[in-house]
């Protein structure tokens, strides 16, 4: 079996919980991964890149507008893969039309994320 090559991802997401878990999964599927973390998209934003993937929490806790995120996410030309609980369909409506590629729910298997981030 070959060795998944490894990706520059950045991930987003305001629980440290997740950050860990999600990256230590992201490092276990694509070994020579590099995986950048913040809270904030602007964080994100602020470094040179550039990134395979995006992953995104929905609802961060600064009060920034998710659709919002996406749109200047991938403005720089980077895909953005929404992780999210969020279960209200014209908040998620608006990220796909701000730009998103994909959705994964939180509740979902890990191995669904890691699809995903495949796909994408």
């Amino acid at each position: 079996m070959s060795e998944s090559p490894g990706l520059t991802v950045a991930l987003v997401d305001d629980h440290p919980a997740i950050l860990r878990a999600v990256i230590s999964e992201i490092m276990a599927a694509f070994p020579m991964s590099e995986v950048c973390q913040s809270k904030h998209v602007d964080d994100v934003l602020a470094t040179p890149g550039p990134y395979d993937l995006v992953v995104l929490d929905v609802q961060l806790g600064d009060d920034s507008d998710t659709a919002t995120n996406v749109r200047r996410v991938s403005e720089r030309g980077w895909p953005v893969l929404l992780y999210t609980q969020e279960t209200n369909a014209r908040v998620v409506a608006r990220c796909f039309r701000a730009g998103a590629s994909g959705i994964v729910g939180k509740s979902q298997d890990l191995a669904d994320l890691l699809e995903a981030v495949r796909l994408i």
